[in-house]
């Protein structure tokens, strides 16, 4: 979707954002933009990073958690320009792309990366991020816990009997 802000409303916004939004054009045309994102917090930190990729590069690139008219939320990756850069008060285009499923995928494959299939526990990676974290912060405890005699479960009951042990231990 395409949009084109001046003073922080909507002058223009294309039917590809309204779908995305669930919203007509004439519900958006003239509305304050920060009524499209999931929260004021999100909207009023989306500022001083335009400003700053405007006063860099001249354009701004970020994913932000939108609000449609059900209620319901989807991310989007919004790219920014102003209309004319040495005139802010001109108005900024924007463009929006939902990346709702491109950043569950994204979050899925980090979480497979630090954390074990079977048990949903940290695995050696997350384990020393946290390592790291934890000890640049005393006090702290690090309780350890061996599951002796192991491997004869697995040998005299099979890997089912295995896992079913790991499982719950890892609940524990």
């Amino acid at each position: 979707g395409i949009g084109v802000t001046r003073n922080q409303r909507f002058e223009l916004i294309s039917p590809a954002w309204c779908r995305m939004l669930q919203r007509d054009e004439s519900e958006l045309l003239g509305r304050h933009a920060s009524e499209i994102f999931v929260s004021p917090a999100d909207y009023e930190a989306l500022g001083p990073l335009v400003r700053e990729a405007f006063a860099g590069t001249g354009a701004y690139v970020g994913e932000w958690r939108f609000l449609r008219r059900d209620g319901s939320q989807f991310w989007g990756q919004l790219n920014a320009r102003p209309v004319a850069r040495d005139n802010p008060g001109a108005g900024t285009i924007w463009t929006c792309s939902d990346v709702t499923d491109l950043r569950a995928s994204r979050e899925h494959l980090e979480w497979r990366a630090t954390h074990d299939p079977l048990t949903g526990l940290g695995n050696r990676v997350a384990f020393e991020l946290r390592m790291k974290a934890v000890l640049g912060h005393p006090p702290a405890a690090l309780l350890f816990i061996d599951l002796d005699r192991f491997k004869p479960v697995n040998d005299r009951h099979g890997h089912s009997a295995g896992d079913a042990m790991l499982k719950t231990v890892a609940s524990v």
